[in-house]
C-alpha cells in the first residue's frame, strides 16, 4: 500500500512538473514581436496600428524626388493607445517582399535599392504618455535628400512598443517575464521624377511631373483561374472532385496570376468584372438593347494589390461573395450559366499607373452533383419499381393455380 501510495504521489508530481514547462513554453511563446504591417488595402493617408497598443498615420510614405530640388520630409503622427506611459523604438530598415507578397524587413543598407542611401529619420526614440493626455502622440520625421536619382529606392519605417514593465511569474524555481512587444512598419518609396512638363497629357493638367525616364512600369498578365471557392457542403464531401472549368455552385473564387515585367517596384491593382453570358448574344447589340436582352456585370470587385518587385511573379484573388453588414456573405453567383471573367490590372507606383493588362476566362455554373444525385435517386426507384411489379405479379400467378388445381380434384 505504501509503495503504491508513493507511486501515486510521483505521478501526481510528474504532472504537475510538465504543466509547468508546458505553461512556461506558452509564456515563451508569447514573448515574440508580433508586427502590424500597412494593409495594401489602405490608402496612404489612412492609420494603420496595432490594437491597443501604437498607431501611426500615414500608412505609406511615397516621395518624389526632381532633380536639383530641395529636401523632402515626411511626418509621421506615432500614437499611444495603451493606459500608461510607454517607449517606442524607431529605426529606418531596408524593405524585403517575398514570394507571397508579404513585407519584411532587413538591416538596414543590405539591399542595393536601400532606402538608407538619402533617407534619414530624426529620432531613434519616443517616449509617449498614456492615451488620452497631450503627450501621448509623437512625431517621427523621414527627409529624402539627392540632388539627382535615376532609380526608385525602397525602405520600411520600423516602430517598435517596448514593454518595461512586463510582470513576472515565479513557477516555483522558475521565473519568466513574459513580453508582447507589437511593432508597425510603415513602407517606404522614394521615386526619382523628371522636370515639370509644359504640355498637356492625358494623365494629369499641365505642368504636371513625370516618372523619371528611366523607370519602366509594364505587368504582364500570367494566367487567370475561375473555380468553385470551397468544398464545404455534404454533396462536396459525398462526391469529393471537381470537373474542369466547371463549377458546381457559388461562390465563385477567381484567381489572376501577375509578374512585374518592369524595373522598379509597383503594386498590381486589379479589377475583376463577373458576367452571365446571354443566350442571346448572337443577336445585334440594337436588338439585345430593345429587349433588354444585354450583357452586364453581375459583381465588379477589386482585389487587394500584389506588391511586386521586378520580375517578380504574384497573384490577386477575388470571391464572388460581399459582406452583409452582420457578420455573414452573401454570394451573387447565378445557379446556373455561363459566366465569363474579365480582369483587368495595372501596375501602379506612387501616383503613377502602368498600361492596362486584361485577362479573359469563362466558367460553367453546372449544379451536376446535384444532378447526378437525382439520376441515381430516379434509377434506383425504377429498379425497385420494376422489382415490385414482377414480384406482385408472380405471387398473383402462384395463389390463381392452387385454387385452379383444387377445384379440378
Amino acid at each position: 500500500m505504501r509503495a503504491r501510495r508513493f507511486w501515486l504521489a510521483n505521478r501526481r508530481l510528474g504532472t504537475s512538473r510538465i504543466a509547468r514547462v508546458a505553461l512556461v513554453a506558452a509564456l515563451g511563446f508569447a514573448a515574440t514581436s508580433a508586427t502590424a504591417l500597412a494593409s495594401e488595402s489602405d490608402t496612404g493617408a489612412a492609420p494603420t496600428s496595432v490594437p491597443g497598443g501604437l498607431a501611426a498615420a500615414p500608412a505609406r510614405i511615397e516621395l518624389g524626388l526632381r532633380p536639383g530640388a530641395p529636401d523632402l520630409v515626411q511626418d509621421i503622427a506615432v500614437t499611444n493607445r495603451g493606459p500608461r506611459t510607454t517607449h517606442v523604438h524607431v529605426e529606418l530598415t531596408d524593405l524585403v517582399i517575398t514570394r507571397s507578397g508579404a513585407y519584411e524587413t532587413a538591416p538596414s543598407g543590405q539591399t542595393p535599392y536601400s532606402a538608407s542611401q538619402i533617407a534619414h529619420i530624426d529620432v531613434d526614440d519616443l517616449n509617449l504618455d498614456a492615451t488620452g493626455t497631450p503627450g501621448a502622440t509623437g512625431t517621427v520625421r523621414v527627409v529624402a535628400t539627392a540632388d539627382h536619382l535615376d532609380r526608385p529606392l525602397y525602405g520600411g519605417l520600423s516602430l517598435e512598443l517596448a514593454d518595461s514593465d512586463a510582470p513576472i511569474v515565479d513557477f516555483g524555481g522558475v521565473r519568466v517575464s513574459p513580453q508582447v512587444r507589437p511593432s508597425i512598419l510603415i513602407p517606404v518609396m522614394l521615386v526619382p521624377l523628371d522636370e515639370p512638363t509644359a504640355s498637356t497629357t492625358t494623365d494629369g493638367p499641365i505642368g504636371s511631373s513625370q516618372l523619371a525616364q528611366s523607370i519602366k512600369l509594364e505587368v504582364q498578365g500570367v494566367s487567370l483561374a475561375v473555380g468553385q471557392r470551397g468544398q464545404n457542403g455534404w454533396l462536396d464531401h459525398a462526391i469529393p472532385f471537381s470537373l474542369p472549368g466547371i463549377a458546381d455552385h457559388g461562390p465563385l473564387a477567381a484567381t489572376a496570376g501577375l509578374q512585374n515585367a518592369g524595373n522598379a517596384f509597383g503594386r498590381g491593382f486589379t479589377k475583376y468584372d463577373f458576367t452571365g453570358v446571354s443566350p442571346f448574344g448572337w443577336l445585334p447589340t440594337s436588338w439585345r438593347g430593345v429587349f433588354g436582352l444585354d450583357e452586364r456585370p453581375f459583381l465588379e470587385v477589386d482585389a487587394a494589390p500584389a506588391p511586386l518587385m521586378p520580375d517578380m511573379v504574384g497573384e490577386t484573388r477575388v470571391a464572388t461573395t460581399y459582406p452583409t453588414g452582420r457578420g455573414g456573405e452573401l454570394d451573387s453567383t447565378p445557379w446556373f450559366g455561363l459566366v465569363r471573367v474579365h480582369a483587368t490590372t495595372s501596375l501602379v507606383l506612387a501616383d503613377f499607373e502602368s498600361a492596362p493588362v486584361v485577362q479573359e476566362t469563362y466558367v460553367l455554373v453546372l449544379p451536376w452533383k446535384e444532378a447526378l444525385v437525382a439520376i441515381g435517386a430516379w434509377t434506383v426507384w425504377r429498379v425497385l419499381r420494376r422489382w415490385w411489379t414482377r414480384h406482385r405479379g408472380t405471387s398473383s400467378l402462384v395463389s390463381v393455380v392452387p385454387q385452379e388445381s383444387a377445384k379440378a380434384a
